[in-house]
Order: structure tokens, then sequence, then C-alpha cells
């Protein structure tokens, strides 16, 4: 066993030769590869210099090669940029690109717009639809990658109770319980400085008789016709206590953004007050920790699928001979299992010969049309739906 003792108080460039052969250098936060055996992301305390016994065991060139930041459960800023840190953010569609319901716009309270998103007022109007950004706007952004921004045009009510807002159900309230968060975001606005208020609130699900809501209370920032990032970080509360509704997986966490709001939802909405006007918001991300970490842009497909597990459009198409009176079925999966056995509704355009008594029936994998034979005969089905296990 070999002990090898770091200086304590190191000067810039400072080098050192290790056991193995190799030199470590200073570069002012952390000793770095100063010879050409050593390679990959080192980790820095935060202490600043690393001081102390490092001991050596075995084969001393393998026991002092740098530590794989992959390894490690942080979401420091400085090891987002090279890893990517993929699943940092528990936002579903931040980027606005999954549109399965199409660009909009919505004006209707409680519609879900772009997936995974629903806008909810009381008196006044939203009309929520998919703008998309330009040459300039990406220049503002400083990121080519941003393609669609999520467009509120609103009017608030005046009234004490009234409010304006778009949120997102995070699944499974434990998930976020008790720990500090970071929300950041690009917007910018039509004109004027209007303020967007950022607020989480918990909810403990439904069926029988659960805790009611915790509102943490919001925070709102002021802005510009320029697009430019914002954060906010929040103390999630803990659910210890809590009683939880009798329907498995209804629990959520909800983050809210704030457009408008009557003098009783000053402080959910971080006192954004009432307001009209036309605010865009993009790259949406909300993550564990202190520090607004650089914007995680998931696999389209990855991103996709996650919006799936919640809402997913699709079509069962069968063709065949059948028997007067035989039953008539045909099964389609989903493309991902869904949050939930989904509600199922059919869409425009079916087609539907020779069978009695059709209908759908899921379950959280699949889809599938139940019926008879209404002779002896060729069977024909084409049937749109949508499946919407939605929080």
């Amino acid at each position: 066993m070999a002990l090898f003792d770091f200086p304590n108080s190191p000067t810039l460039n400072q080098q050192v030769t290790m056991p193995d052969g190799t030199v470590r250098q200073w570069d002012g936060t952390k000793w770095k590869a100063g010879g050409a055996t050593a390679t990959g992301p080192y980790l820095q305390l935060s202490g600043g210099a690393m001081s102390g016994a490092m001991t050596v065991v075995g084969n001393a060139a393998a026991a002092l090669q740098p530590v794989p930041l992959q390894q490690l459960s942080s979401t420091l800023a400085t090891t987002a940029p090279a890893l990517n840190n993929v699943g940092r953010s528990y936002i579903h569609n931040g980027l606005m690109t999954i549109q399965q319901r199409g660009q909009g716009p919505w004006t209707t309270s409680l519609a879900y717009t772009v997936d995974r998103w629903v806008l909810q007022f009381l008196n006044g109007s939203m009309s929520v639809a998919v703008g998309t950004l330009t040459d300039a706007n990406r220049a503002q952004i400083g990121d080519e990658a941003a393609t669609f921004y999520l467009s509120n045009t609103f009017t608030g009510g005046a009234a004490a109770g009234d409010y304006s807002f778009i949120v997102q159900f995070i699944e499974d309230v434990r998930r976020l319980a008790g720990k500090t968060v970071t929300v950041s975001f690009y917007a910018s606005c039509a004109s004027g400085t209007p303020r967007v208020g950022v607020q989480i609130y918990q909810s403990f699900g439904s069926g029988g008789s659960p805790s009611p809501p915790v509102s943490v209370p919001g925070t709102s920032v002021t802005v510009s016709t320029t697009w430019q990032r914002y954060s906010v970080t929040v103390a999630v509360p803990s659910v210890s206590g809590k009683t939880f509704g009798t329907n498995s997986g209804t629990a959520f966490t909800g983050l809210r953004f704030w457009f408008s709001a009557g003098s009783n939802s000053a402080p959910d909405s971080g006192s954004v007050g009432v307001q009209s006007g036309t605010v865009a918001l993009w790259g949406i991300q909300l993550e564990i920790g202190s520090v607004a970490t650089p914007l995680e842009k998931l696999d389209p497909r990855n991103d996709l699928a996650n919006c799936q597990r919640f809402y997913t459009p699709g079509a069962i198409l069968a063709s065949f001979y059948s028997l007067a009176g035989a039953a008539v079925t045909s099964f389609v999966s989903f493309p991902v299992s869904m949050r939930a056995t989904p509600t199922m509704t059919q869409g425009a355009g079916n087609t539907i010969s020779n069978i009695n008594s059709f209908g759908l029936s899921a379950s959280t994998f699949g889809v599938w049309i139940n019926g008879t034979g209404a002779a002896t005969s060729t069977v024909t089905a084409y049937v749109n739906f949508i499946a919407s296990a939605d929080l």
C-alpha cells in the first residue's frame, strides 16, 4: 500500500509526479493531467484544492486513473456540458417539438396543447399556439436547435378569483418531494414587460380522502421582447404524513407558469397581477439542485415516447372473412406502455363493415376491437383511435 499527499496550497500550474510516473498539474481549481498518460474528465472537489492522502492499492497506474464523471450522481453545471446528463430534467416536451394534437390555437380552459402542457384560465381569455422560431430568435437564445415555441396570447380577468396559467403534471409526487429543484426556461414577449410566475404544487391523487393539495408560493420574473433564459429555485415540501388517494398513480407535482392572477392568487403566482399580452416559452427544464445546468435535449424518439406514455393516437386495420355470429377481434400494441389504462375515443374517418356490437377495449399495452360478424362475409374495420392516460 502506497500513500501520496498532494500539496495543501498548490500554486498555479504547479506539477507533481505520481507513484506511477504520470504527472498532475494544478489549474487553479483542480489537479488535471500534466502528462500524456492520463485522459478524461476529472473530479473537482467543492472545497478548492485537493489535499490529504490518496491510498493506492494493487496496480498503481490503474488505481490512479481519473474517476469517470458518468459514475457520479452530480448535476453540477461544470459536468453537464461534457456529458449532457440525459435524464436531468423532469419535464416532458420542454422544447415544444412533440405536437400530437397539432399546433393550435387552443382556447378552451383545461385543453391540452402541445403534448403534456395544459392551459387553464378563469374569465378573461387564452389562445395558446405553436410558433416557429426564426434565425434571429435562435441568435438571441444562443442555440440553433431551437425550432418551435409555445405562445400564449391572453387577457386576464380582473376579479379576485380570476387566473391564467399553463401547467404540466409530473407523475408521482414522491419523486420531487423534500428536494430543492431549479426551474429554468427561455421567454420573450410581443411588447411591454409582463411578468411570468413560476410555481410548484403537490397533488396527492384522487379517490378516498387524500390530503388537500400543497402549494409552494410562486416566484415571478419580468420578461422582455428579447429571448432570455430565466431560472427559479424552489424548496419542494416533504410528503411525509400525507394521505394519498386510493386511485393508484394519480398523485403528481404540478409546474405552473402564471400569466395573470387576481388578488386571491397573488401568493401562488408570485404577484404577477392582472395582465394582458403575448408571452412565448421555450426550453423549459426542471431539475434537482440549486443550479440551472445547460438545457437538456433528448433524442426526439425518447421525447416522443415520454409523451406517448400519456397520449397516443393510432389506428386499427382489420379485414378478413367471418361467419355470421362469430367473434371478431383485432389487436394493436401501443408504441410504449401507457401510464394507466387509457380512456379510448374513436377518431374520424372510420370504416366499419359487417360487424355487430362494435367496440374498443384497451389495456396499458394495447387496444383491440370487439364485435361479432353480422353475416357470413368479409369483415372490414379501419378505426382511428385516441388513447389518453393524462393525469
